[in-house]
């Protein structure tokens, strides 16, 4: 069984979070979004250090917890309004991650930073028949099949190549001394 990563905010939910939470709000209509004015992410979400020394979370979520419930095991505060800075907690919804990238892709929403996440999701393009076998054709055109699958319990295999390639460009711009992670 597939590990489920949660985090309750339960002990972290208090009158000082609340106060916090309302210093960087500005609220609008009750079903207009309420714009988050503290620290954002480079995608645009609300980020709230509870207290010292605490690590930072999602504001949405924790508008979800202060005025609804806390988030069930296994599940995300999504959205459902186009804006990551919103934290009305009408606009916002637990659902599975999945889900949510779903929506964001149906929505066009997704950024640069999900682009590899939706690429590592995403089954393969094209598909040949090779001997009457269906084989998935990666992008750069490899076929991914037998020792070039790599599975990494995705729904779809990725490609061998491609990741050793991409492995191998890391492992050079960090010998040149270029700020990556290897």
């Amino acid at each position: 069984m597939k590990a489920v990563r949660t985090r309750s905010f339960a002990g972290i939910i208090n009158e000082t979070t609340e106060q916090k939470f309302w210093r960087n709000v500005r609220r609008a209509g009750q079903q207009d979004c309420w714009e988050w004015t503290g620290a954002l992410t480079p995608c645009g979400y609300g980020r709230l250090r509870p207290s010292r020394g605490a690590r930072s979370v999602y504001a949405h979520r924790v508008a979800y917890e202060l005025f609804r419930a806390p988030v069930p095991p296994g599940l995300v505060v999504c959205h459902e309004c186009d804006s990551p800075s919103c934290v009305n907690p009408a606009h916002l919804k637990a659902a599975p991650q999945r889900t949510n990238i779903r929506d964001a892709r149906d929505r066009n929403r997704l950024n640069s930073a999900n682009a590899a996440f939706m690429e590592a999701i995403r089954p393969s393009r094209t598909r040949v028949v090779i001997d009457g076998v269906s084989v998935a054709v990666c992008h750069r055109g490899h076929l991914v099949h037998g020792r070039n699958a790599h599975d990494v319990g995705l729904r779809s295999p990725r490609c061998r190549a491609c990741d050793a390639a991409a492995a191998r460009a890391r492992r050079n711009r960090a010998a040149k001394g270029d700020n990556v992670n290897v």
